[in-house]
């Protein structure tokens, strides 16, 4: 998704936290910021420890209050070349 002109990765997962940091990380390549999100339940400190080593952001999945922002993914350097071909792709261009 596209947010005030950068390139936002979103990763969802309802299990396995771990295939999600993997895919969130290679997300890296293209976008501008990548999160990870998961339902509450599957938050845990290790899971909050390796968002922040592979700078990833987290959007916890809460039944009650719908998605919060549990970690601000920070600002990236993706490819310029690859961000541009995912675009294109998602907008049918190609």
């Amino acid at each position: 998704m596209f947010f005030e002109g950068q390139m936002i990765a979103i990763e969802v997962k309802l299990r396995d936290w771990r295939r999600v940091i993997i895919q969130a990380f290679l997300n890296r390549v293209f976008a501008d910021r990548s999160y990870v999100a998961v339902p509450e339940r599957m938050v845990t400190d290790a899971l909050r420890a390796e968002v922040q080593r592979w700078q990833l952001g987290l959007l916890v999945l809460d039944d009650k209050a719908g998605v919060r922002i549990e970690h601000v993914a920070p600002a990236l350097d993706p490819s310029k070349i690859l961000r541009e071909r995912v675009w294109r792709r998602i907008a049918g261009g190609e």
